[in-house]
């Protein structure tokens, strides 16, 4: 149901019927119905209640009941017929009428809408940033994952224990200063097959704080952290953790959570409503007049 104190909408709520006078709103599930369009004036077909249901699917009494009563039900009982209004030709896409008031909706969204909105995905990125930012150079608006296999017993290389650096409260400017020391203390990246053989068990969240050109391609060093990880031998100590020679394979660019432009608030979100002189939506159901 919609109304309440929301703070925004999701996605799903563009494929949902419903209408501006009522908080109910049904999702259809079956397999081909989100893929029917707006057609305006245009439109080829049209919903229709399945009153002459033979098989019973369609319960009619749920038409007079209200909105609390028909989110009470524990069973799916409401059924939708797309008609054709016209005859429709070969390969003709089909279409129905979403109303005035989607249409107004998405006329003001298109006129305010500005490509400044978009946040770029993280395949996107992953596919065109050849060449990687370190944090001194600029900060990616995602996450930014390594690929790193923790040996604790295996490595040599002792924890970075430079007072210094290990200050969790140490500026850009300080940690640039101190670049030489991390390297010399960081540890060394250990190619276990490249991405294609990475698995996502040893995937953690990583800093980028140089970049050494290379005649394949260039290596990286990053500050690693734990995120969770899969395997237990794989969790990092305590202390600051950097690996160098980190290449761009290894690293990944990953959506952080509710930041990709499936959850931006600038989004178009409207519920497919019917044209203004439908009566398919039941007066039952009008609980927002």
């Amino acid at each position: 149901m919609k109304g309440g104190n929301m703070h925004s909408h999701q996605l799903l709520l563009n494929y949902c019927f419903g209408h501006k006078h009522s908080s109910l709103l049904l999702y259809p599930y079956s397999l081909t119905c989100n893929f029917i369009n707006h057609g305006g004036k245009s439109a080829n077909a049209k919903v229709v209640w399945a009153k002459y249901d033979k098989m019973d699917f369609h319960q009619e009494p749920w038409l007079m009941s209200s909105p609390e009563d028909v989110m009470g039900q524990k069973s799916t009982g409401l059924l939708m017929l797309v008609v054709a209004t016209r005859d429709i030709a070969k390969d003709e896409e089909v279409l129905i009428d979403y109303g005035s008031d989607w249409q107004e909706t998405w006329d003001a969204h298109a006129n305010n809408w500005s490509s400044d909105y978009m946040q770029r995905s993280a395949a996107e990125l992953n596919d065109s940033e050849i060449q990687l930012k370190t944090i001194f150079e600029g900060v990616y608006p995602i996450m930014t994952m390594c690929h790193y296999r923790y040996f604790a017993n295996e490595d040599k290389h002792p924890n970075m224990d430079d007072e210094s650096i290990e200050d969790d409260n140490d500026g850009l400017e300080e940690v640039k200063a101190n670049l030489h020391l991390i390297e010399a203390q960081a540890r060394i990246w250990q190619d276990l097959g490249g991405r294609k053989t990475m698995r996502g068990d040893h995937l953690r969240p990583c800093t980028i704080l140089d970049r050494k050109p290379g005649d394949e391609e260039d290596t990286y060093l990053v500050q690693m952290f734990n995120q969770h990880q899969k395997v237990a031998a794989d969790e990092l100590p305590p202390q600051k953790h950097y690996v160098k020679g980190v290449p761009r394979r290894a690293i990944l660019f990953v959506d952080s959570s509710h930041t990709s432009n499936m959850q931006n608030e600038k989004s178009f979100r409207h519920e497919i409503g019917f044209p203004d002189d439908s009566e398919l939506w039941p007066e039952a159901w009008m609980d927002l007049k």
